[in-house]
Order: structure tokens, then sequence, then C-alpha cells
């Protein structure tokens, strides 16, 4: 596993030259300070450099860093897994790691919200799964954006209501440039409303920043068509 040196330079020294692992092992064993460590990460996860986050994120749990007894680190992990994976159970996975920790985190409460409304709407339970979406939306909770995808997912497959599915992943897309699931959802949406051009440039985004090869391919296809 490596981890680019481009890709995390806040986490060096300025006279640091070649960036590898055990710099990255070495680095976490010099800095004990677990808020400081955690907004790195976040500026890592948010400026787009997701998979550096994800190593990084590891590593700290492997090296049993004082940041992991926190939970942020895990919610902040599950958001990964999240936008990445198709599979519901990865993210929810992390978010039972992060109601384990000794330091219970303030977000846990709209992270299982999240969870029920996904669940609700797997189970065709669509009114209750819609409100919690709704609420989370509302609030503007700090899954907000995670619950807005899923909203819209929902809107737009089930051809409940495509404009709301429009506004609500313009909006997400707005917020998070990398957040790929939004720019694919939203690419199919453009197409449906004869939106060709939006739709190369969405489809272009998702080419932009996935890293899975198969993904990347299905993408390029949509990109073609």
């Amino acid at each position: 596993m490596g981890i680019k040196q481009t890709n995390v330079q806040s986490f060096l020294e300025p006279e640091s030259v070649g960036f590898i692992y055990d710099t990255a092992r070495s680095f976490l064993k010099r800095h004990s300070n677990p808020e400081t460590l955690l907004a790195q990460l976040k500026d890592l996860f948010y400026g787009g450099e997701v998979q550096s986050c994800k190593e990084l994120i590891q590593l700290i749990i492997e090296e049993q860093h004082s940041l992991s007894e926190s939970g942020a680190l895990f919610l902040l992990r599950a958001q990964i897994a999240f936008e990445q994976s198709d599979d519901p159970m990865e993210y929810i996975d992390w978010v039972k790691q992060a109601q384990l920790c000794s330091q219970a985190h303030q977000d846990l409460d709209s992270w299982n919200k999240l969870i029920r409304a996904q669940k609700a709407l797997k189970e065709a339970d669509y009114v209750s799964g819609q409100e919690v979406l709704e609420a989370l939306i509302i609030e503007g909770s700090s899954v907000s954006s995670l619950a807005s995808y899923l909203l819209a997912h929902h809107l737009f497959w089930r051809n409940i209501n495509t404009d709301r599915a429009l506004d609500l992943l313009e909006e997400v897309t707005n917020k998070k440039s990398h957040f790929v699931k939004a720019w694919a959802c939203l690419g199919f949406v453009y197409n449906k409303l004869q939106y060709k051009d939006k739709a190369q440039f969405a489809f272009g985004q998702c080419i932009e920043f996935e890293s899975n090869p198969e993904k990347l391919k299905f993408y390029k296809q949509q990109l073609a068509s």
C-alpha cells in the first residue's frame, strides 16, 4: 500500500523529499494530537484525496494511534465507504465501530437515522424512508449530503419525482465534487431529461474521480453513448 507524496504534503515536514509508507507510520507516531490529525484527514477527504485519506485511516487503526479511540475517525471512514461502495453494509459496519469507541460522537444519531431510512426504502416502506431522509436534509445534519443522494436516487429510479431528484443531485455535486455516485445518478437524470451536454459532463466527472477499473469502464461507456 502506498500513499502519493502529492496527496499528503500537509503530513510532511517542508524538507521532506520522497514519501513512502514508513514515513507515514513515523509521522503518526510523532504526532499524537488526535484533533489536528483528524482535521488533516478531513482536508484530504474534502479536497478529493479520498484514497490517501482511506489509507491513512487504515494505518491509524493498525498503529492504534490515539485517534483510533474516537468515533469521529470511524464516521469519516463510514462516509468514504458510503460514497465508494454499492454495499450498504460496508458503511454500516464502520458506523457500528464508531458506536463501540470510548469517545462517542454526536453525529451517531444522524448516521443511525440514515441507516434506518435506507433499510426502510429497501423494504419498500417508502413513506417512512422518505420522511427520515427529508428530516435529515432539512435539519442540515452531518449526513445531509448523503441523505440527499439517497432520496434523489430513490425518487429518480422509482420514477417518483425526477425534478426533485435533479435539484437534490445538483446541490450535492456542487458541494461535493468528488462524490462519484451522485455524479453518476445525475448523469442518468440529465439523459432522461435530454440534457445531453450536461450528462456528458456528469459522466466525465465520474471518470475523473473514480478509481475502480470496472466502474471506470462503465462510465466511459455512458460517456460514449
